[in-house]
């Protein structure tokens, strides 16, 4: 086989394999995703926790202006499930119809939005399904 040969082969051998990616669309951010939301219920994972939060014990702020997120979180016992109190940025992107909340550029899981109910599901993710994930259910404040 000449040198030709083997650039060529090469060549759509790349093109075929960089083609056959799903592409990831940053969305714009969601409008109803603005505002403060108590965490009402964290369940899943692998002991199968499932855990009811008063309103107050856990919030997430979403600015979509500024792409954060204000995590208040004022259950200690919590923080290895859910972020500590601090400022995140986030982002959206949506596959096949699906949205995706990133969290620090970090995949955080499926994004569902429905009047005042926000559920995030860790076990459903960008590259197929997850295992042992936290669902996580909030109801909007304001």
């Amino acid at each position: 086989m000449n040198f030709k040969n083997l650039i060529s082969i090469l060549f759509f051998g790349l093109l075929l394999f960089t083609g056959c990616t799903e592409e990831a669309d940053i969305v714009p951010q969601d409008q109803s995703l603005n505002g403060t939301w108590n965490l009402k219920n964290l369940s899943g994972g692998f002991a199968g926790i499932n855990e009811n939060y008063s309103n107050g014990t856990i919030t997430w702020t979403f600015n979509s202006q500024n792409q954060n997120i204000v995590v208040v979180n004022n259950n200690e016992a919590s923080t290895q499930f859910i972020y500590d109190s601090g400022t995140y940025n986030y982002s959206i992107i949506e596959i096949n119809n699906q949205k995706y909340l990133q969290i620090d550029n970090g995949e955080y899981g499926g994004l569902n939005i429905s009047n005042n109910n926000l559920v995030i599901d860790q076990d459903i993710i960008s590259n197929g399904v997850g295992a042992d994930g936290f669902i996580l259910n909030f109801e909007k404040i304001n």
